[in-house]
């Protein structure tokens, strides 16, 4: 369902979405003059979760995600939601630019204090798609892309919080490209865990994924896990090409 944004009056239908989860009117025309203002020109209510009636791309304890279409094209909107314990998405935004500028995680277009506009990534969640594909140099392919794009976040100093449990943060495109996304966890003060998170839980964990990737990738546990050690003491392109020597790769 598509529904245009206008900021002269009042839509009850989608004040919820935009305003969630306690929309008032002055609110609601606040942010759609701000929205319409950076090109936004309506909301695609789509996705895998609800919020009343409609349907968005995510919905978490800081902020809605909705697909909507823009100047820009079919772009992703975080909202930041009204009830958030964050008086603001500036640093998100601000962390999300700062994976863009290494290559990692979808394009941020615009920002503000209560939304970002990004890049619209259609996808499956990592785990999910290494069970289901079975190309298997496709999948060998994806995962060393992602290993070097969390390889590039820790050297950056800059760690996503949450890519030990990539169910929700890593998506792959039907043309085979992953994606990190959602860095409303992340920061510059912690010491990045990017790459050791999700070895951990691709490849050391005893479930169908772990299973799976090290047949594919004929990994020996303990060769592997002597490599991620020695990568966390020392973070390095040296260290990491350790890593991808116990799984069979190179950058």
């Amino acid at each position: 369902m598509y529904i245009k944004l206008e900021e002269e009056k009042y839509n009850d239908n989608i004040a919820m979405v935009i305003c969630y989860p306690y929309p008032t009117e002055e609110e609601y025309m606040r942010r759609v003059k701000r929205l319409k203002a950076v090109g936004i020109k309506g909301i695609i209510l789509e996705g895998t979760s609800n919020i009343g009636k409609y349907r968005v791309l995510g919905k978490g304890f800081r902020g809605i995600v909705v697909r909507a279409k823009s100047v820009f094209g079919d772009v992703a909107v975080k909202l930041r939601r009204v009830d958030s314990p964050r008086d603001h998405l500036l640093n998100e935004a601000k962390f999300l630019k700062i994976a863009n500028s290494i290559g990692v995680g979808p394009l941020v277009y615009t920002s503000d204090r209560d939304f970002i506009v990004m890049e619209y990534i259609a996808g499956t969640n990592l785990p999910q798609w290494i069970v289901e594909e079975e190309n298997e140099t496709l999948i060998e392919k994806v995962v060393l892309d992602v290993l070097t794009q969390a390889m590039k976040l820790d050297l950056v100093g800059l760690d996503h919080g949450e890519l030990s449990r990539p169910i929700r943060h890593v998506l792959v495109t039907n043309d085979g490209k992953p994606y990190i996304i959602d860095f409303e966890s992340a920061s510059l003060e912690r010491r990045p865990k990017n790459l050791t998170g999700l070895i951990q839980y691709l490849f050391i964990r005893d479930n169908e994924v772990g299973k799976k990737l090290r047949a594919i990738f004929k990994v020996d546990k303990e060769k592997l896990i002597r490599a991620i050690r020695q990568y966390k003491k020392t973070p390095s392109i040296r260290t990491f090409k350790i890593v991808l020597k116990e799984l069979g790769g190179t950058i």
